[in-house]
């Protein structure tokens, strides 16, 4: 997450305001909305979100009949108490005709690196909790049974983010299978209000989990390569960080770039997550001396203690075979409090888990803080 996000606002209102589209924080529209506005063919940013799951076909048959360019498809996969959230990032130079398998090979791929990394992770659980080892072999079963129905092509999508003209989303609300479209905007602060605290709120505590796992490796897919994260909080740290109004977490892994050389290639290619109301950082306007790689919660008064949560993103190949990483926590706040998009975060305070450069990669460490 970047620390100062006034360029970052000032690019994307200019990109709004050259699209003729009222500046609205997460603005939701219905038909009526968009027709009323002055049509225009430049594109903007969306995320459409379906009334119920629907397969990667009809996706894609959908965004070729309404010139749809789909850049993210976001699932959602609830495996009986569990549930994994994640999103897959559309190759702009693919096909629509290629787009469902290599969406249906990189969900494979990702769960079953999910699945060693779960599995790494429980044989090396001498001295986690036991509600965390419990929820290790949870996450484990719900995960075989996930790869079973991902073997046979079973794949669902909750919503797409698109670029797409403004006559293109009107079309696309007005569609049955549509619940809404939520226009990507930044909201108008008070820049002094994103940092803002009452002196009980700074006072209250330790707020980071008490100890994670960290593992960057190759994936199953050659092609790619990605970082893991798990983590839990005891109920003490965890009710410090339930404390702040309208936070949010983010578990940042840091990559040391000064050299130029990265083990993780600079695009991300997909990602996954338990976090409740997960969402991928943009990483914008993010410096290019140290490379991060963030998902965060929207809702961090949703998790639970003694909880193992994790997160993991998968990357193209970088430009060299080994590197050294640290591990930061971010608290945030979403601001206003009703906006979980990633553009609503801001943050709050960062504490130093892993000290620079001490994260091997390729490799593997746990910690405790």
């Amino acid at each position: 997450m970047v620390k100062h996000k006034g360029f970052a606002m000032f690019v994307l209102v200019a990109l709004l305001l050259n699209a003729a589209l009222p500046l609205a924080l997460a603005q939701e529209i219905v038909p009526a909305d968009v027709s009323s506005m002055t049509i225009s063919v430049r594109k903007v940013h969306a995320t459409v979100n379906f009334s119920a799951p629907i397969s990667i076909d009809e996706v894609v048959n959908w965004s070729e009949r309404y010139s749809v360019h789909m850049t993210q498809l976001l699932h959602t996969y609830q495996v009986g108490s569990y549930a994994f959230g994640g999103g897959y990032f559309v190759d702009e130079y693919m096909s629509p005709q290629q787009i469902p398998n290599d969406y249906r090979r990189t969900l494979q791929s990702m769960y079953q690196d999910l699945s060693k990394e779960t599995a790494k992770h429980f044989k090396g659980s001498v001295h986690l909790d036991e509600s965390v080892k419990a929820n290790l072999i949870a996450r484990q079963n719900a995960l075989a049974e996930l790869l079973s129905d991902l073997m046979v092509g079973q794949t669902t999508i909750i919503a797409v983010e698109v670029l797409a003209s403004q006559d293109g989303l009107s079309k696309i609300a007005s569609l049955p299978l549509v619940a809404s479209v939520v226009l990507a905007t930044w909201p108008a602060l008070d820049q002094n209000a994103e940092v803002l605290e009452s002196p009980q709120a700074v006072l209250a505590g330790e707020w980071w989990p008490n100890s994670g796992h960290v593992s960057v490796q190759p994936s199953v897919n050659p092609d790619q390569r990605y970082v893991y994260q798990s983590f839990s909080w005891d109920s003490t740290r965890l009710n410090n960080l339930k404390s702040y109004p309208s936070v949010t977490y983010e578990p940042e892994s840091w990559f040391n770039n000064y050299d130029g050389q990265l083990y993780l290639g600079n695009t991300v290619k997909s990602w996954s997550s338990d976090l409740p109301q997960s969402y991928l950082d943009t990483g914008f306007a993010d410096g290019n001396k140290e490379k991060g790689y963030t998902v965060g919660t929207a809702k961090a008064s949703d998790l639970t203690a003694n909880r193992s949560y994790y997160t993991q993103i998968w990357t193209n190949l970088g430009n060299a075979s080994s590197d050294t990483g640290k591990l930061n926590g971010q608290r945030g706040k979403r601001i206003p409090d009703w906006c979980y998009s990633t553009w609503c975060i801001f943050p709050q305070a960062t504490t130093f888990l892993v000290p620079a450069w001490q994260v091997p990669v390729p490799g593997s460490m746990s910690w405790s803080n």
